[in-house]
């Protein structure tokens, strides 16, 4: 939040509004930071992530999200007592290296000052979410505080997947905000896009929600009624996936749900039973919704995207070849691009002024090799670290394979499509930090560390 502040108030009289703003929501976000357990205030935070961007279509002058996010950070710190439970350990530090080298080659490349940059490096790489990867063992150490996490992202299915049912049947009088329903802002305006006004970004904020009502199925095993709410709230998540009529979410959408069942004994037995549901929703909704089957249909036989794919892909790695270990600087791909694209024989040269449908090759021509590699090899470690390390605690297993299933999602999306995914990436993060890399643990004794985490959940 403050380097938005810092390099985007304007001049005059508006700058000192926005900066009076910003002084009293560091007020107000220190004021409640005192009273409310930070599990929710980082909770709504990260909910709240869906409208990263769209603050001035809310009439709000920042995103409620940063400011959430700061209060539950601040509640966190204010918490965790001395000496600090958590000690710095090497993949932090390599997280760290990674916002440097992005922040260096922004600053370098003369694209620090500008206006997408800022969320590009918060969210996309992103700095929020490594810093809730951090906060999130001390943020979420209880059960009650994973409940809370918990819920929230059930809450915030819901709220996803109904909005997704409302926009493919043209229920627009339900809709919220009303921004969504508006073709001219973000993209893909005849899907499935939410809040996020962006269809792939939809999808993956609704597999998720939709893996957290999965595990809700798992947690709350003695209270029947949620048990069944969570079942629905899966289930119309999974309906959203598709009426996000997008190719790489439906792909990610199966590649993850059947590789996390497949991989973990505990729900290996509902690999058939989800094949077969899968199955059946999407023949209702090619049945009963109205229109659904022509869109699903020109979906799957569209060729264009494909060939905006490939020109986008082969001017990257060119754009690769030309500065191969240092790149052309943070978000300089859609600028740096047109001189690098080539034509080719067998379809049309489309997609100039596009960005990378695939965030390696993006980060690969922004960032170089060694920026990318280091990237890379971080969300390596944290993510796959979290996801085949064998938790320190028996409660979290059920956090890991959720974790599994998200990370699986997440990786095979970001593959195919250009989007920021201020929600998704931010999500993962802090799943990971939940669940706990090898490479993260604090290095305390286990008393100790209880004692710690014990202040911490106190308050």
């Amino acid at each position: 939040m403050a380097l938005a502040v810092s390099l985007h108030v304007p001049s005059g009289t508006t700058g000192v509004i926005v900066a009076v703003l910003a002084l009293a929501g560091l007020v107000a976000a220190v004021y409640v930071a005192r009273f409310l357990d930070p599990a929710w205030l980082l909770s709504a935070g990260i909910a709240t992530e869906v409208f990263v961007g769209s603050g001035g279509k809310l009439g709000l002058p920042v995103s409620p999200s940063r400011l959430l996010i700061l209060a539950g950070s601040i509640g966190v710190l204010m918490r965790a007592g001395r000496p600090f439970p958590l000690r710095l350990q090497p993949l932090h530090v390599l997280v760290l290296a990674v916002a440097v080298w992005a922040l260096g080659s922004a600053f370098f490349s003369g694209t620090l000052s500008e206006h997408g940059t800022t969320y590009e490096l918060l969210d996309r790489l992103g700095i929020v979410p490594f810093w809730l990867f951090f906060l999130a063992p001390l943020a979420f150490a209880t059960e009650r505080q994973r409940q809370i996490l918990l819920g929230t992202m059930i809450a915030l299915g819901a709220y996803l997947g109904l909005t997704a049912l409302f926009e493919i049947l043209k229920l627009n009088s339900l809709v919220w905000p009303k921004y969504i329903l508006d073709p001219s802002y973000g993209s893909h305006g005849d899907r499935a896009r939410g809040p996020f006004v962006e269809s792939i970004t939809n999808g993956m904020g609704l597999f998720s929600c939709g893996v957290a009502a999965a595990m809700g199925v798992a947690v709350w095993r003695e209270r029947p009624r949620v048990r069944a709410a969570c079942a629905g709230v899966a289930a119309l998540c999974l309906a959203g996936c598709l009426f996000t009529l997008t190719r790489e979410v439906w792909l990610g959408t199966g590649v993850a749900a059947l590789l996390t069942l497949a991989a973990f004994a505990e729900v290996r037995r509902f690999l058939l039973p989800a094949v077969v549901a899968g199955a059946l929703v999407t023949v209702l909704a090619l049945a009963t919704v109205p229109g659904f089957a022509a869109s699903f249909h020109s979906r799957t036989h569209d060729q264009s995207s494909l060939w905006v794919r490939k020109n986008v892909a082969r001017a990257a790695v060119n754009m690769i070849d030309a500065k191969p270990l240092l790149g052309f600087g943070w978000n300089n791909f859609v600028p740096e691009s047109p001189s690098y694209f080539r034509s080719a024989e067998t379809y049309p040269m489309i997609g100039i002024g596009v960005p990378v449908h695939n965030l390696f090759l993006r980060n690969a021509v922004e960032l170089g090799l060694i920026g990318t590699a280091l990237w890379a090899l971080a969300m390596a470690l944290a993510l796959g670290g979290a996801a085949v390390a064998a938790p320190d605690r028996p409660e979290l297993r059920v956090w890991q394979i959720g974790m599994a299933a998200i990370a699986l999602n997440f990786l095979v999306i970001i593959n195919f499509a250009p989007s920021s995914y201020a929600f998704p990436t931010a999500l993962v993060w802090v799943w990971a930090g939940v669940v706990g890399s090898p490479l993260t643990r604090p290095e305390l004794a286990p008393e100790r560390r209880r004692a710690q985490l014990a202040v911490v959940a106190s308050g």
